[in-house]
């Protein structure tokens, strides 16, 4: 095995709530309290790429209207499905489109479907709003699948019903001056982003390399 001074962990939160990676000794409970406490759950996307622009090239995302639920029970299944599409067309320049999928749609049904009937059923979102134009411009698209992804187990934290926030702080805190945490769920400012990963990281070569400098504290036997 690796031998090492420092050990900076940045695997995604839903890792460490899923306790595949052992730690020796284990983590202190009050940061398994932070991880316990903190919400991760998955934004799925799907990238639609057509011959032609149908929509407003003008605006950056817009929405598309679900139709009536039957009963209470299908519109919380339904919740996230599929409620906002991102211009690419604005921002990359090519006519595409990005649809994005959250909370029980998301947690729930995404994990049950292919990869063809994720991009079959974001079709026919766009399909009642904008008709059989759809699918006959429709090239070719791209899935994300972060949920059933072992190594990721979710995309985002959140403050959870437990949590105040302040676990976000706890995450960041360093263990016995040895072990180091980052990510986006280390970044209390800058959550959910990339932008908040990108900083942790920053943050914690710094905080190593202070370390690094005074004397890293004696190993635990």
């Amino acid at each position: 095995g690796l031998v090492a001074d420092a050990v900076l962990v940045t695997v995604p939160l839903g890792v460490l709530k899923a306790k595949t990676v052992k730690f020796a000794p284990p983590l202190p409970r009050w940061k398994r309290s932070a991880i316990e406490r903190l919400g991760f759950g998955p934004i799925e996307k799907v990238i639609l790429s057509f011959e032609r622009s149908f929509w407003d090239e003008g605006a950056d995302f817009f929405g598309c209207l679900p139709p009536a639920a039957e009963t209470a029970a299908e519109a919380a299944k339904a919740r996230g499905e599929f409620f906002m599409f991102w211009n690419l067309q604005r921002s990359h320049g090519t006519a595409a489109l990005m649809c994005v999928s959250s909370g029980a749609f998301a947690e729930g049904t995404w994990r049950h479907l292919s990869y063809k009937r994720v991009v079959d059923s974001s079709l026919a979102v766009l399909g009642r709003t904008f008709g059989p134009q759809v699918r006959q411009l429709f090239r070719k698209s791209v899935v994300t699948d972060w949920g059933r992804n072992p190594f990721c187990r979710g995309s985002y934290s959140y403050v959870g019903v437990d949590a105040s926030g302040a676990e976000y702080d706890e995450l960041a805190r360093p263990v016995g001056g040895r072990l180091f945490f980052a990510g986006e769920a280390t970044n209390g400012q800058h959550p959910a982003t990339a932008t908040g990963a990108y900083l942790s990281g920053l943050r914690e070569a710094q905080r190593i390399d202070q370390a690094g400098r005074r004397g890293f504290p004696p190993a635990e036997p």
